[in-house]
C-alpha cells in the first residue's frame, strides 16, 4: 500500500504549527518541546494504518468532522513526537492550537478534509 500524499504535507504543517506553539514557552524556559526526540519516527505507513483505524471507528460512532480532524492531529503529534507526549499537560491545549490553526486556514482544512475523505474509503 503506498502512502497517501496528502500525509507528508500535513505532517510537515503540523510540525510547523506544534513547534510554533510551543516554541514561545519553551525559549522562556529554555528547554526543548515536550517529547521531541532525535530518533526517525515510524514509517508513514504505519501512521497511516493507525490513522484509518481511528477513523473507522469513530465513523461508527457518528463522529462529527471536527472530531475526526482532531484524531488526525493527535496522532500526527504522536507520530512526531512519540507517544510519551500524551502524559504532557499541554498536549490537549497543543492539540488545540494546531486544530484552530488548521481550521483558520480554508485550503488547509480541506486538504486534511480531502485525506480524511481518502483515508476513510
Amino acid at each position: 500500500m503506498e502512502p497517501i500524499n496528502g500525509l507528508s504535507k500535513l505532517a510537515e504543517l503540523i510540525r510547523r504549527k506544534g513547534v510554533e506553539a510551543g516554541s514561545a514557552s519553551d525559549k522562556a524556559a529554555g528547554t526543548k518541546p515536550a517529547g521531541a526526540h532525535d530518533e526517525s519516527p515510524p514509517a508513514a505507513l504505519d501512521l497511516e494504518q493507525q490513522i484509518r483505524g481511528k477513523l473507522r471507528q469513530l465513523q461508527r460512532s457518528s463522529a462529527t468532522p471536527a472530531a475526526l480532524r482532531r484524531v488526525v492531529i493527535e496522532s500526527m503529534l504522536v507520530w512526531e513526537y512519540r507517544a510519551e507526549i500524551h502524559n504532557e499537560p499541554k498536549f490537549a491545549t497543543l492539540v488545540n492550537q494546531v486544530q484552530r490553526h488548521i481550521e483558520d486556514e480554508p485550503e488547509i482544512k480541506r486538504a486534511l478534509e480531502k485525506l480524511i475523505a481518502q483515508l476513510t474509503q
